[in-house]
């Protein structure tokens, strides 16, 4: 049950590496293959076929062998499993796509007690959506292990397919069912993208089609925020439009129904529905934000995460890792793309085969399986057969081999060693540094800069016009955060909050404070609906509100159907008893088209008083600005020792106001105070 490496690049150094394999223990074995877009072909299937290998097999934008992503060949990882260790099983597309998973997920329970998957997703022209897949898988093994991807293309097919030992398949579900009793299945995907900007709310969506963004038809939100050509009428996909494969490198991170944070790509524009469709479901009224990955820290956040799942494993290690690496970060990382995969291939120091994909299906730490867009995921496959004998493992090549092995030749790997003789790294963080900042060859050839050249260019215009964008998204909420807080505060009382101060508290020599109170209210609220009653008071308030803010004074809060209000704070004016006097008289017109529009007998009763006052800001939490002192005690006993329809004012504002001979003097027994002259202001009819 040893597993093999093959890298060939074209059908006959294929038969050539196929013939120098030694003789497997099991019969053909399995072949688990992919193959760069350029030469997928029938003529690629015929040496499997020759062989009687079983094969699993994806489309690949860019096949990974070893430390490297190869721009053309064929990768071919060889298990030397027993056919009774595995089934491979292709499902045809279905309207119904939970219920395809479904079906797979019975396939699986029939196949063995222990079933681990492997799983290719062809979307085809999005025939197939792989998040209804795993439910129905789950709804049938609840805890199975499943791993997978998307196949891939980079410009050149639309609809990147998944190939058996004798067809391709452009659309569906390719199944490989492990039995756990054979081969031990382990895996983690990791990101580490970093969010930019502020969130977006997707305000239409279907699915994975998203309609609108923050109201706006989500082509035209993409060529706005990413400096795109308007989108085409027909629809267009990613993998096939330069620009729109660049504005994909920033892809959407939301949560999901699960609870599960994930990665989301655009996959396709239609311009003639305005339509964006992206790796997976977008729910309607999510808030997304869109995400760019600082290469470095994402290497170092990545290897870090792949070093404690490997350590995590069986002390007897694994015998070859697969390796599922979305085609947009590899785009997106660039020469770092090969840093990071040295890394990686270190820490294994293992055959490892994978390919460049347009999704990977995975578990990442602390989250269950599911569908990511941006991730590396890697797949430890350890046989269990005869595991004594495990003691070699081998690259056969057409061409040249992975470094450290030469073709056809047998390396010793006791106990949990490499193919490469070497035990497997551990990097610190400098060791990982120096690794992804060291040069090669490979990253130093003209072709090689000019491709990058290019690519920043693109890169740089796309994110540069984002981020200018961003910026002015960034002013417009600290507008609406400021806006807010001036609803919250006085404006003078803001400033000082935004310019750090702490505590707040002043002393105002002379202010006047307004109490209002609507009479009649708590008998209405018995009789009308809450909904009804909410309203009609907003009604009510939000009109005091412009009055207030009218005539400058500052609305304190309400309290019930109570409505407080003072004009001298925080700012003082002179003529503050006046200003509330004033505001008192418009409330009690504003009452009066309120009876009228409603048909009610809702009355206002107002009291007043001036005099010094302490204000300032409570609290840390929900924060409001407020009075205290005898002042507003004596206002608010104004207000509760009136009459309906009547201001009432205290000699000291009746003073204050030149003793106005509309106002009528009374006498009243205040409790704490005793008897007090004020002054009775009544509205006319």
């Amino acid at each position: 049950m040893k597993p093999y490496l093959i890298q060939a690049g074209n059908p006959g150094e294929l038969e050539q590496a196929l013939r120098t394999l030694p003789p497997l223990d099991h019969g053909p074995g399995l072949a688990i293959v992919f193959v760069q877009d350029r030469i997928l072909s029938p003529d690629v299937l015929e040496p499997f076929a020759r062989h009687g290998f079983s094969v699993f097999g994806s489309c690949a934008a860019e096949p990974i062998a070893q430390d490297h992503v190869f721009s053309d060949g064929i990768v071919a990882l060889i298990l030397d499993l027993p056919q009774e260790a595995y089934c491979l099983k292709v499902f045809e597309p279905h309207s119904d796509h939970r219920e395809l998973g479904r079906k797979l997920g019975l396939f699986m329970a029939s196949a063995f007690s222990r079933p681990s998957l492997l799983l290719l997703v062809a979307p085809g022209s999005l025939q197939v959506a792989p998040e209804p897949v795993l439910e129905g898988i789950f709804h049938e093994i609840p805890k199975a292990s499943v791993f997978g991807a998307v196949p891939s293309s980079f410009g050149l097919l639309e609809k990147p397919p998944f190939f058996t030992g004798e067809k391709i398949f452009d659309a569906g579900l390719y199944a490989l069912v492990l039995d756990s009793d054979f081969v031990e299945v382990k895996g983690l995907a990791v990101s580490g993208w970093k969010e930019l900007g502020t969130p977006k709310r997707i305000t239409r969506s279907s699915g994975r089609e998203v309609l609108e963004i923050e109201g706006i038809p989500a082509t035209d939100f993409y060529s706005h925020y990413f400096d795109l050509k308007p989108a085409a009428a027909s629809p267009v996909m990613n993998h096939i439009d330069p620009d729109l494969m660049a504005a994909g490198e920033y892809p959407i991170l939301l949560r999901n129904a699960s609870g599960n944070e994930v990665m989301r790509a655009v996959i396709q524009m239609d311009g003639s529905k305005k339509s964006v469709t992206y790796g997976g479901d977008i729910p309607e009224g999510s808030l997304v934000r869109f995400c760019s990955p600082n290469a470095l820290e994402t290497i170092e956040h990545s290897v870090g995460e792949m070093q404690n799942f490997r350590d995590s494993l069986s002390v007897d290690g694994s015998d070859a890792v697969l390796m599922f690496n979305c085609a947009l970060r590899s785009r997106s990382f660039g020469q770092y793309m090969q840093k990071e995969l040295q890394a990686i291939h270190r820490l294994w120091n293992l055959p490892l085969a994978g390919f460049s994909s347009w999704g990977e299906i995975g578990t990442t730490t602390g989250q269950s399986c599911g569908l990511h867009n941006t991730v590396i995921s890697v797949v430890a496959l350890r046989l269990l057969e005869s595991k004594a004998n495990l003691e070699n493992s081998e690259i056969g090549s057409g061409r040249s081999a992975a470094p450290g092995l030469t073709s056809g030749n047998r390396e010793s790997r006791p106990g949990a060693f490499s193919g490469s003789g070497e035990r497997p790294a551990r990097f610190s963080a400098d060791e990982l540094r120096d690794l992804v900042e060291s040069s090669s060859p490979s990253t130093e050839s003209v072709e090689h800069l000019k491709a990058e050249v290019n690519q920043l260019r693109r890169e740089k215009r796309i994110l540069g016009h984002f981020l200018r964008l961003t910026a002015g998204d960034l002013e417009r909420e600290q507008q609406k955060s400021d806006e807010l807080l001036l609803n919250i505060l006085p404006a003078s009382i803001a400033e000082r909050l935004k310019s750090g101060a702490t505590n707040i508290s002043d002393r105002v020599e002379e202010a006047s404070v307004l109490f209002a109170d609507l009479v009649g209210f708590t008998r209405l609220s018995a009789t009308v609906e809450p909904a009804a009653l909410v309203e009609l008071l907003n009604d009510i308030f939000t009109e005091f509100d412009r009055i207030s803010q009218e005539l400058g004074i500052e609305k304190i809060k309400t309290i019930g159907d109570a409505y407080m209000a003072a004009a001298g704070v925080p700012e003082p004016v002179p003529d503050h008893a006046r200003r509330c006097m004033a505001a008192a008289g418009a409330m009690m017109d504003h009452m009066k088209q309120i009876n009228d529009r409603h048909d009610l007998t809702l009355k206002l009763r107002a009291g007043i008083h001036s005099g010094p006052v302490a204000a300032g800001v409570i609290g840390t939490h929900k924060f409001s600005y407020d009075l205290w002192g005898d002042t507003v005690n004596m206002a608010q006993r104004m207000e509760s020792h009136g009459e309906p329809d009547c201001i009432q004012v205290s000699e000291r504002t009746f003073e204050l106001l030149g003793q106005p001979h509309s106002l009528m003097p009374r006498t009243v027994d205040i409790k704490g105070k005793g008897i007090m002259q004020t002054y009775l202001w009544q509205a006319t009819e």
